[in-house]
C-alpha cells in the first residue's frame, strides 16, 4: 500500500524501484514506481499520468530496473535523479529526461551543467553520500525540513563544507545539525 498525501512524502509497504525506459529515436526516460511494469503500461497507453517525454517519444522497453531499498518516495527520488544524471552524461541532455531533469532542453542543460560542476545534486544527496543519512533518517530526526529550508541554504552549505574538511563522523554531523536547528529555533523565538 502507498500512503497518499504530499506526493513526494509518500510511503509504501514495498520498496520503490528505479526504471529506465528506452524510447523511440534513441531517447530515454528515468522514473520511479512501486511496479515499473505497471508504470510502463501507463506510459505506453499515453494516459493522463504518462510522462510528457514518453508522450513525445513512445516507450519501447524497460532497459534497466533496480530496487532502491527505500520505502519513502523522497529517498527513491534521489536515486532516480542520480540515475538520470548518469544517463545524461552518457547520452546527453537532448536524449534523456527524468527525476529533476524535466522540461525544455535549455532547462535540462542548465540543471545538468550545474549539477555536473558541483559534486552534489542537493544537500540531501551530499548527506547521503558523505554521511549515509537518507531522507527517512533525517525525517525521523526531525531535521529534513530544517535542512531543506531555502533561507538556511548558505548556513547549511558552510556547515557541510566545514564538516567535510574536519572529517566529522555521521554521529557528529547529526549532532551539529541538531545544534544548528536548536540555535535557529531559539533565535526565532527571541526575535
Amino acid at each position: 500500500m502507498v500512503t497518499q498525501g504530499k506526493i513526494k512524502d509518500r510511503y509504501s509497504d514495498e520498496n520503490w524501484q528505479v526504471y529506465v525506459a528506452k524510447l523511440e529515436e534513441e531517447k530515454f526516460y528515468v522514473g520511479i514506481a512501486i511496479d515499473p511494469n505497471i508504470r510502463m503500461l501507463s506510459h505506453i497507453k499515453q494516459g493522463k499520468n504518462a510522462s510528457s517525454w514518453c508522450k513525445k517519444y513512445k516507450p519501447i522497453e524497460i532497459v534497466e530496473t533496480f530496487d532502491t531499498g527505500y520505502k519513502w518516495m523522497k529517498d527513491a527520488m534521489l536515486l532516480e535523479d542520480l540515475t538520470t544524471l548518469k544517463y545524461l552524461k552518457k547520452y546527453g541532455p537532448e536524449n534523456v529526461r527524468g527525476g529533476k531533469y524535466l522540461g525544455s532542453l535549455e532547462q535540462v542543460k542548465r540543471s545538468f551543467r550545474v549539477h555536473s560542476k558541483k559534486k552534489y545534486i542537493s544537500f540531501s544527496h551530499q548527506l547521503l553520500e558523505d554521511y549515509n543519512l537518507p531522507f527517512s533518517e533525517l525525517r525521523d530526526l526531525d531535521l529534513y525540513d530544517f535542512i531543506c529550508d531555502s533561507k538556511r541554504r548558505p548556513y547549511i552549505s558552510n556547515l557541510l563544507m566545514l564538516s567535510n574538511i574536519a572529517g566529522v563522523s555521521k554521529e557528529q554531523m547529526i549532532k551539529r545539525l541538531q545544534e544548528a536547528k536548536e540555535k535557529f529555533e531559539s533565535f526565532k523565538k527571541n526575535s
